[in-house]
């Protein structure tokens, strides 16, 4: 049983000492969404697969939050593109969130900005 116990303490050990892939991580998605903010402000009609990402990202979001109801976020009336700007924003304040998995500064933002109890984003 202790020899058990050691293997999955070392195999637990191993896991967690694992870099997380590059694509998981808050650079990949604040980087996309970047793009996307200069995608929108702009006039032309360009695409990019950075910018689809992160729209797709942030819709599944909303699809997420609607089916399963309330999460304590008041998200409700919020354009994909506010969300996307005020993620953004709140990463470049919180730069140390660009090394964690990108869900992490996703959650901070969104609590940040709308949560039932914050004040709406104008």
């Amino acid at each position: 049983m202790a020899s058990y116990l050691a293997v999955v303490c070392l195999y637990g050990t191993a896991i967690a000492q694992q870099p997380t892939p590059t694509k998981d991580v808050g650079s990949t998605l604040f980087h996309s969404c970047q793009q996307t903010i200069r995608i929108l402000d702009s006039d032309s009609q360009e695409q990019s697969t950075a910018s689809d990402y992160c729209i797709g990202y942030f819709e599944g979001m909303g699809d997420v939050l609607q089916f399963y109801g309330s999460t304590g976020l008041c998200i409700k009336d919020a354009r994909v593109g506010t969300i996307i700007r005020v993620y953004v924003a709140y990463m470049q304040k919180n730069p140390k969130l660009l090394d964690d998995l990108k869900i992490f500064g996703v959650i901070e933002a969104m609590k940040d900005s709308y949560s039932c109890s914050a004040k709406p984003v104008p």
